[in-house]
């Protein structure tokens, strides 16, 4: 294994940044390793690759430590269409609750690459009053009727 389960690290979260964060499952599918970031529960935990941590425990992997052959340098890993995240809004800075709805690896998207969609809360409100949509005005008849028979 790369990690134990249990390591302490600091890992890249969906805002770029690095943040500390604890070891919590590691598989040989990239990305290989799965996080809980200290401070927040399970569902923000996330799978990162070997390119978006940062551990002591790690010198030399990834930067040509296997095998000796140098690596290239690692294109970002987007997020699957479908992942949850937290989307930070901007200029305020507050965390929503997100889906990815889009990624792309286009030189045009290169500054925004995922695409998400982002599911605010606004505070409850006391209401004045609601109502039926209008209903729009009968159109007029067409014609005069004839009578009976």
């Amino acid at each position: 294994d790369l990690l134990p389960v249990g390591s302490e690290l600091t890992a890249m979260f969906s805002d770029g940044a690095y943040y500390k964060a604890t070891v919590v499952q590691v598989r040989k599918k990239a990305p290989e390793i799965k996080v809980n970031y200290n401070g927040y529960d399970s569902s923000c935990d996330a799978w990162v690759g070997v390119d978006e941590i940062r551990s002591k425990a790690l010198k030399g992997v990834g930067k040509g430590g296997k095998g000796g052959k140098a690596s290239a340098p690692a294109e970002p890993k987007l997020p699957e269409v479908g992942t949850t995240c937290q989307a930070q809004t901007y200029p305020d800075g507050q965390f929503f609750p997100a889906e990815v709805i889009e990624t792309s690896t286009t030189k045009a998207r290169a500054r925004a690459p995922v695409k998400v969609k982002v599911a605010m809360w606004l505070p409850m409100i006391a209401l004045r009053a609601i109502q039926k949509p209008k209903a729009a005005a009968p159109e007029p008849s067409k014609g005069k009727g004839k009578g009976k028979g």
